[in-house]
């Protein structure tokens, strides 16, 4: 538990001890954890302000006091050391090892470490199955370059490929933030093309180099709408229905003005938008299990799409 408060480390000891031994004299616990009586009383204060969410009254441990004995309520769920359930360990194995892929940076020890022990004490289950995390990555060296030129405030040339237009053109950039989001690996910042912030995505970027040409302009932070809503003043208003399947994780994403969830589970969403031809290529990734409610333009040239890829397999 390097790094960890060493008043936080006791006291998740302490608790419990206490809890089976009460009450419980200031001299026993000085001599049981090794610190001493002044300590223990500073460390048990502490204990006024902690508790569960929502962290009312009635959600804090109570302690009480009798002469030099102590004594403490509300803390049953530390009646014993808290361990990890094996379903929350594989859960916190997954989460770390698509943290390591987000990053797409070296294995730090620490992080080794822990999965290595998390992966040792899992391995002996029989109700888990290893779970793999393979998650789109960009060009690591344009993740290298652009993480460069973010912190040094440099600007970057590249070429950019627009997928609604289907065609490449010339950017020069400045970096404000990298994030991964619905899916890909994303850099905002000031686009010199079109004289605003704007959002691209990292794997339709090439011939991407830091120019090493400092700027000042301020940084802004990315706008999720935007990566649906790439221009501004958008006037098209998209709503879609995503099934069970997609519910939960649609309604997650953030980049809806408006997000209704169905008692079965689906969502409601609705968005604005000028790039159809863009939103059009998105939808086709989610497959059966989204559905364009309006405008019908979208659903109609949607099914055009469809139909013409249905062609190319048949002809093939």
């Amino acid at each position: 538990m390097a790094g960890i408060d060493p008043r936080i480390e006791r006291l998740l000891t302490m608790i419990p001890f206490i809890i089976n031994n009460q009450p419980v004299s200031l001299d026993e616990l000085s001599r049981v954890f090794g610190i001493g009586a002044k300590q223990v009383k500073k460390d048990l204060e502490l204990l006024w302000v902690c508790g569960t969410p929502d962290y009312y009254p009635d959600d804090l441990i109570d302690v009480l006091w009798e002469g030099d004995k102590v004594s403490l309520r509300m803390a049953d769920y530390f009646f014993r050391p808290l361990r990890f359930t094996r379903q929350e360990l594989a859960a916190l194995r997954v989460a770390a090892e698509a943290l390591q892929e987000l990053s797409a940076l070296p294995e730090t020890p620490s992080l080794a470490s822990a999965l290595g022990k998390i992966a040792a004490t899992l391995q002996n289950s029989s109700n888990l199955e290893s779970v793999p995390v393979h998650l789109e990555q960009a060009p690591s060296r344009h993740l290298e370059v652009l993480r460069q030129a973010e912190g040094a405030r440099t600007q970057v040339q590249m070429e950019y490929y627009t997928w609604g237009r289907e065609s490449f053109s010339e950017r020069r950039l400045e970096p404000h933030s990298l994030f991964y989001a619905l899916g890909n690996w994303y850099v905002s910042g000031w686009d010199h093309a079109s004289g605003e912030v704007r959002i691209f995505r990292l794997d339709r970027i090439r011939n991407l180099e830091d120019t090493g040409e400092p700027f000042s302009r301020p940084l802004e932070p990315p706008d999720e709408q935007a990566l649906f809503s790439f221009a501004s003043g958008a006037s098209v208003e998209v709503r879609l229905k995503f099934d069970p399947t997609l519910g939960r994780w649609a309604s997650e994403q953030g980049i809806y003005e408006s997000v209704e969830m169905l008692p079965d589970g689906s969502a409601l969403c609705s968005l604005k938008t000028e790039n159809l031809p863009w939103l059009e290529k998105e939808l086709l990734r989610m497959g059966p299990h989204v559905t364009v409610l309006e405008p019908g333009q979208l659903r109609s040239s949607l099914a055009e799409r469809l139909k013409r890829i249905l062609r190319m397999y048949s002809e093939g």
